[in-house]
């Protein structure tokens, strides 16, 4: 009888992580959703407490050198965290289930820290005052935004952030990872999602 309540005991301990996880996954994704919203606002300057051509507030240099180390950080974590190397490692310290989870989120957290330290530089790049054209640019601007979402789906969105994996493993079923492959977009360049 101990045996059936230390079984029966452990496999809820194992539901319960299941669940953990699925619920972990859900959340860092829903994190990176609002970062990419922030971020898309923050490039268009679409209603955000930080834009990014507010007038500076340091120096030219010194606020290029930031954005160059904001920029510089989120690449470095964006291919440190995709290596092959790094996830084995990695995955010593997390489940696997949620790998793909957490560097979404630690991609997410390395977004909205260019949004938050963002100095603005000063100066025009470039003006646009035509009503006609601004609204141009608006378009070409939004129309990123849908190739961005659209680029995710064509490749299975929900595996990309790390859903699929967490469903799967909250299901209790073996997971396996889709086969490589070049839709759409993806036959003509490399990653449409940053294009």
């Amino acid at each position: 009888m101990d045996y059936l309540r230390i079984r029966n005991a452990a496999s809820m301990v194992q539901a319960m992580n299941r669940t953990i996880c699925f619920i972990y996954g859900i959340f860092c994704y829903l994190i990176s959703f609002g970062a990419i919203v922030c971020f898309a606002r923050f490039l268009g300057n679409f209603a955000n407490p930080i834009a990014i051509n507010d007038p500076p507030e340091a120096i030219s240099i010194v606020a290029v050198m930031v954005n160059l180390s904001l920029i510089g950080g989120f690449a470095l974590q964006h291919s440190v965290m995709a290596r092959p190397a790094f996830k084995q490692w990695w995955t010593q310290y997390i489940p696997q289930p949620v790998e793909r989870s957490t560097y979404i989120l630690f991609s997410s957290l390395a977004l909205v820290v260019i949004i938050v330290f963002w100095q603005p530089t000063g100066g025009a790049v470039w003006n646009v005052t035509n009503p006609a054209f601004r609204a141009a640019i608006y378009a070409i601007h939004a129309a990123g935004l849908v190739l961005l979402f659209f680029a995710a789906i064509s490749i299975d969105h929900f595996e990309m952030v790390g859903l699929r994996q967490v469903f799967y493993h909250w299901k209790d079923r073996a997971y396996e990872s889709l086969p490589f492959s070049e839709p759409f977009l993806y036959r003509h360049v490399r990653h449409p999602i940053y294009l």
